[in-house]
């Protein structure tokens, strides 16, 4: 393996897309020494972390930007409630949030039935 002096990381992006980061590690008169190692590594690490990171905020960009909503249901519906998170929907009949309207505090009703108790035999 030929010795190289020059600090080259490739990144391969999802959609197959490449990129590049590479540093020279030589000095102007050619010698390598451990310092100039060491600074072209954390060169390029902090150009690739650049580079991540632009990634990801655009991805983050592009799924905020992105609406998630049925095809049949009009753009100007509002489908989890207005800006105040009241229940902007006409069916009031399925709305959990709401009270019975009885003033019983029993809005919690059960509507299954209990088996009778057995009588135990003394």
């Amino acid at each position: 393996m030929a010795a190289s002096s020059t600090v080259n990381i490739e990144i391969t992006l999802l959609d197959g897309k490449k990129e590049n980061i590479s540093h020279s590690i030589a000095k102007e008169n050619g010698d390598i020494s451990f310092p100039g190692l060491l600074n072209s590594i954390n060169f390029v690490q902090e150009k690739c972390n650049q580079l991540l990171t632009k990634i990801i905020e655009d991805e983050k960009s592009k799924r905020a930007n992105l609406k998630l909503r049925p095809k049949d249901v009009p753009e100007n519906e509002n489908l989890i409630g207005d800006e105040k998170g009241e229940d902007d929907d006409d069916d009031d009949d399925n709305d959990e949030d709401e009270d019975d309207d009885d003033d019983d505090d029993d809005d919690d009703e059960i509507t299954s039935t209990e088996p009778p108790e057995k009588k135990h035999k003394t």
